[in-house]
């Protein structure tokens, strides 16, 4: 979620919101003085992202993230979308959530035919280790398996019960 992409006062919705990437986008869309996160996670992970400085959540499996996002948004609609687990319904129906001029940024599943491959550049890490030596962004580990439990930390990332990253400690 780079500088460009969100300004101050922006409205901005994330898909995925308590994966790893979707914690740190929520902290970067705070630093750049975004007006309103919204973000879909579980019920038992909402207090965890509020905390954190999200003001909206959306439980996914409670209702359906789509109907929420066209029946409270719609009259509002957001200046960047960051969809963290790529779906395709969702971006389907964007046009009525998303600003003409709004982003949507997918780093989930590619649900198009078109690839792109990104990366960060010597500039991109120093802004990032920069950000973490303020403060600005804090990455969250959820819990670090050893390597022999491998296909337990699989299991536990597949499951959902992740908040941020799972990490397998290699010996």
């Amino acid at each position: 979620l780079q500088a460009q992409y969100v300004k101050k006062g922006d409205r901005v919705f994330i898909n995925g919101g308590t994966t790893a990437v979707g914690l740190i986008a929520a902290d970067l869309a705070i630093a750049k003085g975004a007006s309103l996160i919204v973000a879909t996670a579980s019920g038992s992970k909402a207090d965890f992202i509020k905390k954190r400085g999200v003001n909206e959540v959306i439980d996914h499996r409670a209702s359906d993230p789509k109907q929420e996002l066209l029946s409270r948004y719609s009259s509002a609609p957001f200046d960047v979308v960051l969809d963290c687990i790529g779906t395709p319904d969702l971006h389907l129906s964007s046009p009525a959530y998303l600003k003409a001029d709004g982003k949507w940024i997918n780093i989930g599943a590619s649900f198009h035919r078109t690839l792109v491959f990104a990366g960060l550049s010597k500039y991109d890490l120093v802004e990032v280790n920069k950000l973490l030596v303020e403060g600005t962004i804090h990455p969250v580990v959820d819990k670090v398996f050893e390597w022999k439990d491998g296909v337990e930390a699989y299991k536990y990332l597949i499951e959902g019960r992740a908040v941020g990253k799972v990490v397998v400690a290699v010996p």
